[in-house]
């Protein structure tokens, strides 16, 4: 029989043709049910063709794809002669089989790579649409090409030893039934079989198919057309509805499929006119175009239209289909489309997550990364609560292990967690007067740090056990046990799961088991090759979002072939976007295939096809056709232009010629061209401002408050500013921040009760109380809430300054503490050898030690760093040698520990200081270093191992404890107060039990500093100027005055509580200086924002409080 042709415009009139085609067919056969089959591409077209006859009033008619009819044809055959089907995870186990073999040739030395992998199983799959004279010529093109193909007939001889068969031989078997044999594209016309010769065994359902047309036919395959031509002698009578877009380079793919089935003549292509757009729309990116057709979508059902007769289409997955799925589950709009990949549903990146961890060497990011992945649970103490299981806390789990320096390496999480674990338990033996609260805090710590310590060790134990797996079933079986071990089984997620992740969940299952009967195929395989498995399987079994048919159509342009719709919106018309790029296959370039015209299809033949679903798409749009294009990336700040696709449209020809469609044309072009056609959205505001009715809730919200305010009304008169109590909180802080108040947005909390520190019912140290005049919210933050900065270990690539000067304090510690056990030495005597040798060891052990604790940063860069610390150590001998001598002095004391306990001992009671008023701050610490003169005066040493320049000017001249970076000279208004040195020397003497005299001092212990000493005496006068700063500080903690005040940019003192980023130093300066004359901020900027005194008579207050007298609360106000 011979096979004809009809060809029609997409759309509308492709549908009327094939309603006539199957009303005719059954007038032909005499009965209006007598049986007519029509082949489409996919299953989801056969569908949606079927209901659109329904609607016409033609039932009972079987709409297929040519798969489903292959399937129906010779299914029984082949699973009668014992073969199974190959699923994308059998074909990709005996892809990496075949690596393994000589005929992977130049492959072999990259065969574990996934990318390989992954290359030689979509050139297998393209060259199964070879016959092997194809191939053979094909190889002889280029040694890469023999290659290829090598691997691809070892692949085949794989499947075919161990009974599996693919589609082509699915197709092939189905063209056998009928009587035909496999296509041969030599020709312009595919010969198949006489009907005659169909089997017995195909006859019923030969009759079963009656009359068939072929609807919309695409690019098709050899072994597809070949099924076709034999089908096309067996049945009674085959029509081909063929679509034509108008554009020669597009159709081409159908025309040779047409050419080939019923011969050349059977081309004669009608002029066929673009589809012009209703509306373009150029929208600042591809979020906002997701917006803008969502908006048009709802109000083309306002205005009547199904929401089953739209669609909104793209080219490119890639950002478009999140971006829809995100806002139409927003809007709770129905809609039919793909669903995303299993790689991407909560148990996909689970096992993912948990089957990579060892090829990441287990880094702390990519483990932090895998526990916020998903619901992971760990098992309870059964002493505790039963067995039972908790989820793990991430958060947590995340601190401690950045405290305790984890960066990568399995051993690290055993002996770096034990390590911390220890190091706070022995913490817990110097705890002071304070033991209570801050022992519960680091038991807590200790518990959480031992979890995730004992969590690792089962995930490492689990990935041990994998490693001596050797067959698939038990890497499958492995694989589920860890999943309901760690994330729960099938009723557990039943009851804690959403319904759409525990469908993910079940078909992730079924991926898995799907790989466990790879032994066969592909044997002997270890973890690695089991997660690149499962992630090809994973990526290719994603399913579809919704029924087929209801609700809003959502896809590619593809998607929309052969469906019946009223308006259809098209985003990513952009250059690069849609169309892509057209990229060279890395195996096969275009060179291999010019070896074996037609047969393998060519970039270019990509971008043709792209350009047909394009044209085919707007073409089945009946009413409304916008095409959206983004101005820029926001992703990658880049500017976009519109697609040459979308230029041609609207000059009204698909294609355009070269050029006009090369021409670089922007917006002012295109108002030009397309006039009140097309829209040029300024901005998110402008596009929301414009819509009918907003889609989701928050956008019908933002448009209300949108309305209002161009009305001239302002935000706090809105009942959402009452209601939305998020939004009046916005308001009120906005409001707030912005006026000339100190507001509790700024930082008062006098309505708060807040311990003051001079009541004396906590102990404190002097760093602590430095930090408020520093920034009051800095130590809010640090010292009231507990919240410190984030430092991640993996980005320290050297020893960071507290961890040297802490280092360098402990080296120097426990020297001084056996000189000290050994007799302290006196000015005269110099250092030894021997002592030198010891100070040496001392280093060694030190460097040790916090190597193992991962606190030296990269060896690279700790290794140098080592020697010079070392050096200085030595030199600091010597100097320190000078040093007794020139002050008559030797060591009393050393690390002398007040108000705390220190190795093991009791805790010491804390230092007093009174403040003149009554009041009396009791402090903690330790003082690195107590020396005695021989007029029996103390010199307290603190050891520095940065910089001097914040400490500039210390002890010149009035408010000679306030010290900083500002310009010599200066009258040391931007010095902030130094507190540690005075509060030591009061210490000091309370320890010694003595009225001597004490001197003070800051040694910067390094070689850049030429270890300087700067001495501070402790005269009457610092010690008034003492109490009238730390008067004042009390007074501001207790009043709940803790505003933000970041220092100018390049600083040395950068606060990372007010300004994290680094970006809004300038700002938050702004906002406290518009606030600088409010009453409850005048003791702060006395004591740390002196720079703000911008008034003359406040100028004054620079000489310093009145010499000799004690200022109490009522003389300072």
């Amino acid at each position: 029989m011979a096979v004809s042709v009809r060809l029609t415009a997409y759309g509308a009139p492709a549908f009327e043709a094939l309603a006539e085609e199957v009303e005719a067919a059954r007038a032909a056969a005499g009965h209006f049910l007598a049986p007519v089959s029509v082949l489409v591409g996919e299953h989801r077209q056969a569908v949606v063709t079927r209901r659109a006859l329904a609607r016409r009033g033609l039932i009972g008619v079987d709409c297929l794809s040519l798969r489903e009819l292959a399937e129906r044809l010779a299914g029984e055959t082949l699973v009668a002669r014992g073969l199974r089907g190959a699923t994308a995870a059998v074909l990709a186990g005996a892809v990496r089989q075949s690596l393994r073999t000589p005929a992977a040739g130049r492959f072999g030395e990259v065969r574990d790579h996934l990318a390989t992998e992954r290359a030689l199983l979509d050139a297998h799959r393209a060259l199964r649409d070879l016959d092997e004279p194809q191939l053979s010529v094909l190889a002889k093109s280029s040694a890469r090409a023999a290659d290829v193909v090598a691997v691809s007939r070892e692949v085949r001889r794989r499947l075919a030893a161990e009974g599996f068969h693919d589609e082509r031989d699915l197709l092939d078997a189905a063209t056998g039934v009928l009587g035909g044999r496999p296509a041969d594209m030599g020709g312009q016309r595919i010969a198949g079989g006489s009907r005659s010769g169909a089997g017995a065994g195909s006859r019923d359902a030969l009759t079963g198919l009656g009359r068939v047309a072929v609807y919309l036919p695409q690019r098709l395959a050899t072994a597809e057309l070949g099924l076709l031509a034999a089908l096309g002698s067996a049945v009674e009578a085959l029509t081909v509805v063929a679509g034509t877009c108008g554009d020669e380079a597009a159709d081409a793919p159908v025309a040779e499929a047409v050419r080939c089935l019923a011969g050349a003549a059977a081309w004669l292509p009608a002029v066929v006119p673009p589809p012009a757009p209703s509306r373009v729309v150029a929208a600042p990116d591809a979020d906002e175009e997701v917006r803008i057709a969502l908006r048009g979508v709802v109000g083309a059902m306002r205005r009547g239209v199904p929401l089953e007769r739209m669609a909104v289409l793209y080219g490119r997955r890639d950002p478009y289909a999140r971006l829809l799925a995100d806002q139409l589950l927003a809007a709770e709009l129905p809609f039919s489309g793909p669903s995303r990949p299993l790689t991407e549903c909560v148990l996909g990146r689970f096992l993912l997550g948990l089957l990579g961890l060892a090829a990441r060497r287990y880094s702390r990011t990519d483990v932090m990364a895998w526990l916020s992945a998903a619901p992971i649970r760990a098992a309870l103490d059964p002493a505790e609560q039963g067995g039972r299981w908790r989820p793990v806390p991430v958060a947590a789990w995340e601190r401690i292990s950045r405290r305790a320096g984890v960066i990568d390496g399995a051993e690290e999480w055993e002996r770096r967690l034990a390590a911390h674990c220890a190091n706070r338990r022995a913490e817990l033996d110097r705890l002071g007067e304070e033991g209570d609260w801050r022992r519960a805090h680091i038991e807590r710590e200790v518990a959480t740090a031992d979890g995730l310590r004992r969590f690792m060790g089962d995930v490492l134990a689990r990935a041990e056990a994998a490693n001596g797996l050797g067959t698939w079933r038990q890497l499958a079986q492995w694989a589920q046990r860890s999943v309901r071990d760690l994330v729960g089984g099938a009723q557990w997620r039943e009851a804690q799961w959403p319904t759409h992740e525990r469908a993910a969940a079940e078909a992730v299952e079924t991926c898995v088991g799907r790989l466990g009967g790879l032994d066969a195929v592909d044997p002997d395989p270890d973890l690695a090759r089991f997660r690149r498995a499962l992630e090809a399987e994973l990526a290719s079994s994603g399913g579809r979002h919704g029924r087929t048919g209801h609700g809003l159509l959502v896809g590619t342009v593809g998607a929309a072939l052969g469906v019946d719709l009223e308006c259809v919106w098209v985003l990513g018309m952009a250059e690069g976007v849609f169309p892509g790029q057209a990229v060279e296959d890395a195996l096969l370039g275009e060179t291999e295939r010019a070896a074996v015209p037609g047969a393998l299809p060519v970039p270019q033949s990509r971008l043709a096809d792209d350009h047909r679903r394009l044209l085919a798409a707007l073409a089945g749009a009946s009413r409304e056709r916008t095409l959206l294009y983004p101005r820029g990336d926001l992703r990658r700040t880049a500017d976009r232009l519109p697609s040459r696709w979308l230029l041609a449209l609207t000059r009204g020809h698909p294609a355009g010629d070269s050029a006009n469609a090369d021409a670089v044309i922007g917006a002012g072009d295109l108002r030009d061209l397309l006039g009140e056609r097309f829209w040029d959205v300024p901005s998110p505001t402008a596009a929301l401002g414009a819509c009918e009715f907003p889609p989701t809730p928050q956008e019908y919200d933002l448009r209300l408050l949108l309305d209002h305010r161009a009305r001239g009304s302002s935000l706090r008169d809105h009942p959402l500013a009452f209601d939305d109590g998020p939004l009046a909180a916005g308001v009120a802080l906005l409001t707030a921040r912005a006026s000339r108040s100190f507001t509790r947005f700024d930082g008062n909390l006098g309505d708060c009760d807040i311990v003051d520190p001079g009541a004396g019912e906590r102990v404190v140290s002097p760093t602590q109380l430095e930090m408020w005049p520093s920034c009051p919210h800095a130590y809010f933050m640090r010292y009231l809430l507990g919240v410190e900065p984030v430092d991640q270990p993996e980005r320290e690539l050297r020893i960071s300054a507290l961890e040297r000067g802490d280092l360098v304090h402990t080296i120097l510690d426990r020297f001084l503490s056996e000189v000290l056990a050994a007799g302290a030495p006196d000015p005269e005597s110099p250092w030894g050898d021997a002592a030198q040798r010891r100070l040496g060891e001392i280093a060694a052990e030190a460097f040790a030690e916090r190597e193992r604790q991962g606190r030296v940063g990269q060896r690279i860069f700790w290794v140098p760093e080592r020697g010079r610390i070392q050096r200085e150590l030595l030199a600091f001998l010597q100097e320190e040698q000078q040093w007794r001598r020139s002050h008559n002095s030797v060591p009393w004391a050393t690390e002398k520990s007040f108000g705390m306990a220190r190795r093991g001992e009791g805790a010491s009671a804390p230092a007093e200081v009174p403040l003149g008023d009554g009041r009396a701050v009791r402090l903690r610490g330790a003082i690195d270093r107590i020396d005695v003169t021989a007029g029996g005066d103390l010199v307290v040493i603190d050891y520095k191992t940065g910089r001097s320049g914040t400490y500039r000017r210390l002890g010149e001249g009035p408010w000679q404890i306030y010290a900083g970076s500002g310009r010599p000279g200066s009258v040391k208004r931007e010095a902030l107060p130094r507190l540690q040195l005075p509060l030591y020397a009061a210490a000091a003497r309370r320890i010694a039990g003595t009225g001597a005299d004490v001197i003070a001092g800051y040694w910067f212990v390094s070689a850049a500093e030429n270890f300087k000493w700067l001495e501070l005496a402790m005269d009457e006068a610092v010690q008034v100027e003492t109490r009238w700063t730390l008067a004042n500080i009390c007074d501001g903690i207790a009043a709940g005055v803790f505003p933000a005040y970041p220092r100018p940019r390049g600083h040395p003192s950068h606060c990372d509580y007010c300004d994290a980023d680094r970006s809004r130093a300038g700002e938050l300066r702004a906002q406290i200086l518009r606030k600088a004359d409010s009453p409850e901020l005048a003791g702060w900027i006395r004591v740390g924002a002196r720079e703000l005194l911008a008034i003359e008579e406040h100028l004054r207050l620079a000489e310093g409080p009145p010499a000799g007298t004690e200022d109490g609360p009522e003389e300072r106000r």
